[in-house]
């Protein structure tokens, strides 16, 4: 199912739970009410039974035509709180009868008492509220307790119904818990997850293992999309690594040929040119010209030295990495300390590394004396079974790093280290100097970009 599939049915969980908890809460509200409502229409019953019997023990001769109209009054209000009560309740039909039977013993009870009053008797009157205490008192006693039977349900209604209420809170909560739950492996599986996986590729890859790639299970999630993408990304990635570690290295080993070459044909030649000429000089008078010619051979000789000097020494093939920085460095230093700390033996470096650290060493040298004018430049190459580490320091001028423009040098040595999967920095202040700083894994995947490229020549130029 796709994550976007996922968050829907989700999304719809959540509204009907919202809905289904929103109803419930209102409905057992509503219930709650209802009951309490209830118990104040039998508080209201029981008020107007306590009038019913006052009225009923305060009847003399004058206030027999008032107490009848408000006993009529009572009654009907009594008749209106008692039809709020649904019919089928036996303690509410049961009040409803003893309401139409006090309504008859009340009027039996009005004209007794006014015929007593009309004869005048004592002994009529007595009998007369001996009937009201035995008949009318013994219904007002019982609706009394019919009402509190009615208050006594309805107060257990209102406890059954809150009991309810709570279970439904209870059940409300879990269901909002497992949502929250499945909320969460939602997005974990469908985000988090991959994210993680994104995440802890790009450091390998930072690291320089192009040769990575994310496991990709395609479900269909949309998130898988972006795995592929991201191992697309390195697939082209590190074709272009290949790519530009195979120019690099055509370019040195056509460099390493013309240096070969020039030391070892046309310096060769040049030398017998001179030889010859110096015969000449023994055999004829033209000594000008031969001499301008010898002027002219000698400035060829110097170029040549100086073109090997830019381009890839020979010696880096014969003697080694640690030899040819010390060559180096002793062909740069006239005017400026250079210090170089170096294994004794390239034993621990890997060959595949001696052509980029002496071309980021040449480069980084060559542009701070250029630019910089330092004083002192500090060397240093260390490693163990994991990194080959190089740092390139000096005191010259240093520049901004925010305003500098990267240059050819710059951009050459990045990307001599992002071929062999290392990485490179620069810090710089003005007049506090450079550090380049680059390391290099001693362990590559052969099967991959590495140094797996397309095999090329050893003794002459492609």
């Amino acid at each position: 199912m796709k994550l976007k599939t996922n968050l829907i049915v989700l999304a719809a969980s959540v509204i009907l739970v919202i809905i289904i908890t929103g109803s419930g809460l209102i409905y057992t509200e509503r219930k709650i009410n209802d009951a309490l409502s209830a118990n104040k229409t039998i508080t209201l019953i029981v008020n107007e039974v306590f009038q019913l019997n006052r009225l009923a023990a305060n009847v003399n001769r004058a206030s027999i035509p008032r107490t009848r109209l408000q006993w009529q009054w009572k009654m009907g209000g009594l008749d209106t709180l008692a039809s709020s009560f649904p019919r089928g309740d036996a303690a509410v039909d049961k009040m409803r009868f003893e309401m139409v039977q006090l309504n008859r013993i009340l009027n039996g009870y009005m004209q007794t008492c006014e015929d007593v009053f009309s004869l005048g008797s004592r002994d009529s009157f007595t009998r007369a509220i001996q009937f009201r205490v035995q008949s009318l008192a013994r219904y007002l006693h019982s609706m009394s307790s019919l009402t509190q039977e009615l208050l006594d349900k309805s107060y257990a209604h209102v406890q059954k119904v809150r009991r309810k209420q709570r279970t439904f809170l209870v059940a409300s909560v879990v269901a909002w818990c497992i949502l929250l739950v499945f909320w969460t492996l939602a997005l974990w599986s469908g985000i988090m997850t991959p994210v993680k996986k994104l995440l802890h590729s790009a450091a390998i890859v930072r690291r320089g293992n192009l040769a990575h790639r994310v496991a990709v299970e395609n479900n269909g999630h949309e998130m898988d999309a972006l795995l592929i993408s991201f191992n697309a990304m390195l697939d082209r990635l590190e074709t272009l690594t290949r790519t530009r570690k195979t120019v690099f290295d055509i370019t040195d080993r056509e460099q390493a040929w013309v240096g070969r070459q020039l030391n070892e044909e046309i310096s060769q030649i040049v030398t017998g040119i001179k030889l010859h000429l110096a015969v000449l000089k023994n055999e004829t008078t033209d000594n000008h010209t031969i001499g301008k010619i010898s002027v002219y051979l000698d400035q060829i000789q110097a170029e040549i030295k100086q073109i090997l000097k830019k381009m890839q020494p020979v010696m880096l093939d014969e003697f080694g990495l640690t030899t040819t920085l010390e060559w180096f460095c002793d062909q740069i230093g006239n005017n400026t300390d250079i210090r170089l700390n170096v294994p004794a033996d390239d034993d621990g470096i890997p060959k595949r590394l001696h052509i980029p650290i002496f071309r980021i060493v040449q480069e980084a040298a060559n542009n701070a004396l250029y630019h910089g004018q330092p004083k002192h430049i500090a060397i240093q190459v260390n490693g163990d079974d994991d990194t080959v580490c190089l740092t390139i320091t000096d005191n010259g001028r240093g520049f901004d790093l925010s305003k500098v423009k990267k240059g050819r040098g710059l951009t050459a040595m990045q990307v001599r280290c992002a071929t062999e999967r290392g990485d490179f920095s620069i810090a710089s202040e003005p007049e506090k100097g450079c550090c380049i700083t680059a390391s290099f894994p001693v362990q590559t995947n052969p099967g991959r970009a590495g140094n797996a490229g397309t095999a090329l020549p050893q003794d002459g130029p492609v």
